[in-house]
């Protein structure tokens, strides 16, 4: 074979020349691929972290479970039908109706506060 030929061929100082090459393109390979590893890792630690955040994480001793998106979205649907269903009237035990009654009531206070200004107002208007 013809490299072998060659490989016989070089003498020493040829054979340092040639191994000092080899590792300086070594050397800059490496240097090239940490740098790549420094610019690629926080956007993977990125990525990680968000579908750890879609898919959740099961509870482990001393950590509680985190659910993924989609058990919360169904929780939130949930909490949203049952805040449309209690925001509804409903024989009077609704928070509606709660609501609705503590409105008449400061209804009826504010109706009782103006006719006691009217009774004011019709004295100074007397004067």
């Amino acid at each position: 074979m013809p490299w072998e030929e060659w490989l016989r061929s070089i003498d020493g100082w040829d054979l340092v020349i040639l191994v000092g090459v080899i590792m300086t393109i070594l050397g800059a390979l490496v240097r090239w691929a940490l740098k790549l590893r420094a610019r690629v890792k926080p956007w993977l630690d990125k990525s990680r972290q968000m579908i750890d955040d879609f898919v959740g994480s099961p509870g482990r001793p001393g950590v509680p479970e985190r659910p993924g998106v989609m058990v919360r979205l169904v929780t939130v649907e949930r909490l949203a039908a049952e805040s449309v269903y209690n925001g509804k009237a409903n024989s009077g035990h609704s928070p509606h109706d709660e609501l609705i009654k503590r409105l008449d009531q400061i209804d009826g206070r504010l109706a009782a506060q103006e006719q006691k200004t009217d009774f004011l107002r019709t004295d100074t208007d007397k004067e």
